[in-house]
């Protein structure tokens, strides 16, 4: 089922009637960390003469890069290395993180999620690897915010998979049915469905459930 909530109103209303663990993806749900990333990716494009686009990029939001430079390379017949390109990509976005002082956090996600602290688990399901998933949450000042972070290193299988957003239900023992998940892409939107849980869109601010 997909509807639309009218306002932050009702989705809270919404959480406090049926949800026990909430779930945010990372980059471009919780921290506006998105940027970065697309900086990332064009420079690492352009090693290989590759035009690599933000529409690209945010259309698969939430796969790790190595899956990302596969899928685009077979899309665009380009031959960027998977193993090396995937490295160079992470440390370009880690050195971006290096030089910048505060990653501000995605509203109205953050204020949701400050509401909820310490009444229900408050976790982070990324696509991100663990060192700049870590670094990404320090400079959003949240080090010892979130109760359980998931990152793409903790697990095998990547999302549409739901394996990121099942094991914060495993942590804490709650049916995926209680939880709700936030995202900023599809393949993010469609790993939490597979794992049986609600999940909010948050480009369109759609709600869905399995």
């Amino acid at each position: 089922m997909i509807q639309k909530f009218e306002d932050v109103n009702n989705l809270l209303e919404y959480i406090d009637s049926d949800i026990d663990c909430l779930i945010f993806d990372l980059d471009g749900t919780i921290a506006d960390s998105m940027p970065l990333h697309i900086e990332a990716w064009k420079e690492m494009g352009q090693f290989y003469g590759a035009e690599i686009t933000t529409d690209m990029i945010n259309q698969f939001a939430g796969s790790p890069t190595s899956k990302v430079i596969k899928t685009l390379n077979e899309a665009y017949g380009w031959s960027m290395e998977v193993e090396y390109g995937s490295k160079m990509k992470s440390e370009l976005f880690a050195n971006k993180l290096d030089n910048i002082d505060a990653i501000a956090p995605l509203e109205p996600m953050w204020e949701i999620a400050k509401k909820y602290k310490s009444k229900i688990p408050i976790c982070i399901g990324t696509g991100s690897g663990r060192v700049n998933a870590s670094k990404t949450i320090r400079l959003m000042g949240a080090e010892d915010f979130f109760d359980y972070v998931v990152t793409a290193t903790d697990v095998e299988n990547h999302k549409p998979h739901p394996e990121t957003f099942l094991l914060s239900a495993e942590r804490f023992n709650i049916a995926p049915s209680k939880c709700l998940v936030f995202e900023d892409g599809r393949l993010g939107v469609d790993a939490g469905l597979a794992g049986g849980m609600n999940v909010v869109f948050i480009p369109e601010f759609e709600f869905y459930t399995p």
